[in-house]
């Protein structure tokens, strides 16, 4: 049956004219490239162009961009700058949540559960400034932190909507099934000699990292995404379909991650997987699944390359004197503690440590090693900001786990809980990570993730008929 064209004369002619537009540019395009390069950048342009549209009209797209940005780490920066994917979504998505404030769409501010503990460390830190050893990089770096409070606070209030929510997960888990996927075609190509290698400086091949210069911020992203897509898969919350797929993903990103060789991230999932464990409703029925996994995995991968890099990697956890990454990593434990002793109240001033360690605590059996940063956030914080500051570290802390497990014991949507339980237990692996790898107080992806367990209860109360 004949249906009359349901869009009016003016919405044609936007249509045409847009086309024509684009027509037009790819024709400019094309006059200086090559057919797939012209075709690229015109597509890239699209999206560009789409969604920044998203964004203007749902702030909380920019989630998305945000992650994806990340993700992309080096590859992610306009060419001849500093500014990253990452920075774009920011600023666009921070921009787009002031206008509709000003024209009174946004909502009401939400705050958060840490807002007095983190103004006070906050506030420790903007204080040590005034006496820590080097002013400029501490003041550098505090604006940066400032900077990601602020995405915490936008992320909170800009993911209004279950779709945006989604979107903003989605993005995490097929980002990390992207470069999971590249980083597996460069690791399959690798000869034995190097996997070897590998096994003890980690961080000198990137191939290893994918898009992160370091491997071990790759592997810290995968562990992220693993853990989301694990609570999804043992909690549910989402259609069998999509639970299923999910499947023979997390496996991709897990042998990826393994792949990093980067030891702070395997205890981190552990601690990631215990916390999605213990709310999932299958915890027996997992536990025996991994144990025979175990079982079965372990005489058929054993005379394989990859898993004695594995096997060697892993032990060396309790052997510092096997591996110098181990052995550094007490000395820079050491060195903390002894600047913690020579000023433990108000502690040596923020971004101090690299600079008191280099000066006067490092020893010369490490001369060969050029380490500086404090590989332990709980220590780092105690040498640079004293009890004090650590006592206030503790306090937001302990705020923000209080409220999260409260919180995630009251959400009854499946979707949501499935969500929260994934973003917390990512962000309980985050911590365990910082145990053990240098700047993690300074991760975007910390910041977001405080930001996304804010703001996702305020969905369960949501009237969106998109639900």
């Amino acid at each position: 049956m004949y249906r009359a064209n349901p869009y009016t004369a003016r919405e044609q002619s936007r249509a045409l004219g847009l086309s024509a537009l684009i027509f037009f540019l790819y024709f400019l395009i094309a006059i200086k490239t090559e057919f797939l390069l012209s075709f690229a950048i015109l597509t890239g342009f699209v999206i560009a162009v789409g969604l920044f549209w998203l964004m203007v009209k749902n702030p909380g797209y920019g989630v998305a961009v945000m992650i994806i940005g990340t993700a992309l780490d080096q590859m992610g920066k306009i060419p001849g700058t500093p500014i990253t994917i990452f920075h774009l979504g920011f600023a666009v998505s921070m921009a787009a949540w002031l206008l509709l404030a000003l024209m009174g769409k946004s909502g009401d501010f939400r705050r958060t559960a840490i807002d007095l503990p983190l103004l006070l460390f906050l506030a420790m830190i903007s204080f040590s400034l005034l006496y820590t050893p080097d002013r400029a990089d501490a003041t550098v770096n505090f604006l940066r932190l400032l900077a990601l409070v602020l995405v915490m606070y936008v992320t909170t209030n800009v993911v209004r909507d279950r779709i945006t929510l989604a979107f903003a997960l989605a993005s995490l888990i097929l980002s990390a099934l992207a470069l999971s996927a590249f980083a597996l075609t460069s690791i399959g190509g690798t000869s034995t000699s190097m996997m070897q290698l590998a096994v003890g400086f980690a961080k000198v091949f990137g191939r290893f990292g994918a898009t992160f210069e370091n491997p071990n911020y790759f592997a810290t992203f995968l562990m992220l995404a693993l853990a989301l897509a694990f609570a999804y898969i043992t909690y549910g919350g989402v259609p069998g379909l999509i639970r299923l797929i999910l499947l023979p993903v997390s496996v991709v990103m897990l042998i990826a991650m393994i792949g990093t060789f980067s030891r702070a991230a395997w205890v981190a999932m552990i601690a990631a997987a215990a916390v999605v464990i213990y709310y999932s409703r299958y915890r027996r029925l997992i536990f025996i699944t991994a144990i025979a996994m175990v079982i079965i995995a372990i005489p058929l991968l054993w005379n394989s390359v990859f898993f004695q890099s594995f096997f060697m990697r892993f032990t060396s956890l309790s052997d510092a004197s096997a591996d110098p990454s181990s052995m550094t990593r007490v000395f820079l434990f050491r060195g903390g503690w002894n600047m913690l002793l020579d000023s433990y109240f108000l502690g040596i001033g923020y971004r101090g440590f690299p600079v008191y360690y280099e000066q006067t605590y490092k020893p010369h059996s490490q001369v060969l090693y050029d380490v500086f940063e404090s590989h332990t956030l709980p220590m780092e914080i105690l040498a640079e900001l004293g009890i004090i500051g650590f006592s206030l570290f503790i306090w937001l802390l302990v705020r923000y786990f209080r409220y999260a497990i409260t919180t995630m014991n009251s959400l009854s949507t499946p979707f949501l809980k499935a969500s929260y339980i994934g973003v917390f237990a990512a962000l309980v692996g985050y911590f365990a990570n910082a145990l053990f790898s240098p700047g993690q107080l300074s991760g975007n992806f910390l910041w977001i993730g405080f930001g996304l367990t804010f703001a996702i209860p305020r969905l369960e109360r949501s009237t969106d008929p998109r639900a």
